[in-house]
């Protein structure tokens, strides 16, 4: 049987290494309790769409509420994030950035110029 999309992607080791990765920029980003929201008890049933989903609801509860602030931690941390879990980067702009366009869109274009490079782990 082939393997599952969502056991190749988010899993513990994939999504620590994100979170590894966004504490590289900003320190005071709380691990293990980013682990432990995203590694509920509903983690396992969840297919790998709503995972990204479910993580990046999970990331924004740990950044800072100033939503220029959250962007700027998200473009630094773009070239640290490897594997699917980068998808999470503009996935949080599209749930939380409708009603900041300009910063929005800006965020997106930076973040894109170079998500490309890291995303592409199938």
């Amino acid at each position: 049987m082939a393997e599952r999309l969502k056991d190749r992607f988010f899993t513990r080791e994939s999504v620590t290494a994100f979170a590894e990765a966004i504490r590289k920029v900003y320190p005071e980003f709380e691990t293990g309790r980013f682990l432990g929201l995203v590694f509920d008890d509903t983690f396992e049933e969840r297919e790998v769409k709503d995972r990204m989903s479910h993580t990046t609801r999970c990331l924004k509860t740990l950044l800072p509420e100033s939503y220029p602030d959250a962007l700027e931690i998200l473009v630094r941390a773009t070239p640290h994030v490897k594997g699917f879990e980068a998808m999470c980067l503009p996935d949080t702009i599209g749930q939380f950035g409708l009603e900041e366009w300009d910063l929005s869109l800006d965020a997106l274009g930076r973040i894109g110029r170079r998500i490309h490079c890291v995303a592409g782990r199938f």
